[in-house]
């Protein structure tokens, strides 16, 4: 169960108990704790309800101002049983005191050394786990597709590896990169197995360039807007395939090359939106010269839609809870992430990949205060959308996981 982080907040302090949700099958049982970015929570009990008699009280409860507009954030599917899940904070999470004691004991490094064995063993990669604390104990904060181009690795599925480093308390991560924590470090100068970086020289990656974007382009304000996915049915897989491994969130990646003209995957989800959900514009390029842009490499879209129309805010709606949604394999912002989604600019927000998505205030630079900010620039008519290189080139989950050929193969011939 995924909570945004103002209502992770609102449970830690008490303000949120509940929260509603419309599920094909019941998504949680009393008992069951889960990690949020605000600790851990309990689900204390379940109930099935009539949405219609949600009050407005237990809507604020909730983290809602009243029952209609909670209402207006479920499910749309009302064959859907509504349930009411009662939640209560159950401290902090358990992970953070780990990562910050290092105070090891004899076992306690045996079975670290046990544990690390066996993900290498499992791993297609061969023995991964020391190269890769060793890789970040010399490149902290680093980016991490810096450091998987350091040992010859995809960026996703390096991220998916640290994250499991992460989880037995060796490293923390940051809004760039990631150290090695104190019980990490305390490990690696007491394993037995020795430390890799006494002979092994990691190659530099030569796109600093790209880092230096990178971390100016991190945003440093979370808005406290909540997001609550809805599912929409994506493309579906071709009968007999198995659905391909999904990405990480993409990283910034900004305007390097010259490329003026729409990419075939920028051009494919463009119509895919038009066909779908609507509205006018598509993918568009620009020339090259002047400021950075993923319009100048084939990698943006501008989806003509009216802040101002109430249908056209909800088309954008559908598209928000359709590629923010969270799979039936608990992926969250699945779609997203298998279009190689990199961020969303739409009516005065910013939705970023390398945030998971969180929405924040957004001011184009150009703009002295929204006041005096046109309509264009607010993006109040329009949906931008900038997609990582993979997305842009077709080379994502989301074209190889069924999406139709036939418009793939239509948008290689407008290309």
């Amino acid at each position: 169960m995924l909570l945004p982080l103002k209502v992770a907040h609102g449970v830690r302090d008490g303000s949120v108990t509940l929260a509603f949700r419309r599920w094909r099958k019941q998504d949680v049982e009393p008992g069951r704790r889960f990690t949020t970015a605000a600790g851990m929570v309990r689900v204390d009990e379940v109930t099935v309800v009539d949405a219609e008699t949600i009050t407005d009280d237990e809507a604020r409860q909730a983290g809602w101002p009243d029952a209609a507009r909670l209402r207006n954030r479920l499910n749309p599917d009302e064959s859907l049983p509504t349930y009411r899940v009662r939640l209560s904070w159950d401290g902090e999470d358990p992970r953070i005191a780990l990562r910050e004691d290092p105070d090891l004991t004899d076992d306690d490094v045996a079975a670290l050394d046990a544990r690390l064995e066996r993900l290498d063993r499992a791993s297609s990669e061969g023995a991964w786990t020391r190269t890769t604390l060793d890789l970040i104990r010399a490149h902290p904060q680093r980016r991490a597709p810096d450091l998987a181009e350091m040992v010859g690795r995809e960026t996703a599925p390096f991220k998916l590896d640290v994250r499991k480093l992460k989880a037995l308390g060796l490293t923390r991560s940051f809004a760039v990169g990631y150290e090695i924590s104190p019980r990490g470090l305390a490990y690696l100068d007491r394993t037995t197995l020795g430390r890799l970086t006494d002979r092994v020289d990691f190659p530099q990656p030569v796109d600093s360039a790209a880092t230096l974007a990178y971390r100016r382009s991190v945003p440093k304000v979370l808005s406290v807007l909540a997001l609550l996915a809805t599912l929409l049915v994506a493309p579906a897989a071709h009968a007999g395939d198995e659905q391909p491994q999904i990405e990480d969130y993409a990283s910034y990646e900004p305007q390097t090359t010259c490329h003026p003209k729409p990419r075939v995957g920028t051009l494919a989800l463009a119509q895919w939106l038009k066909d779908e959900l609507g509205g006018g514009g598509g993918a568009t390029g620009r020339s090259c010269g002047g400021g950075a842009s993923e319009h100048k490499d084939g990698r943006a879209i501008d989806w003509s839609l009216d802040a101002t129309q109430k249908s056209d805010r909800k088309i954008a709606k559908a598209f928000f809870d359709a590629v923010f949604a969270t799979d039936e394999d608990g992926n969250t912002h699945a779609l997203a992430r298998r279009m190689g989604i990199m961020y969303v600019i739409w009516n005065d927000q910013m939705y970023s990949a390398w945030e998971q998505f969180e929405p924040e205030p957004y001011l184009s630079s150009g703009c002295p205060s929204k006041k005096k900010c046109s309509k264009t620039l607010r993006h109040r008519d329009h949906v931008h959308i900038s997609l990582s290189m993979k997305g842009a080139k077709a080379k994502t989950s989301w074209y190889a996981g069924g999406y139709s050929r036939a418009a793939i193969h239509s948008a290689r011939v407008t290309w």
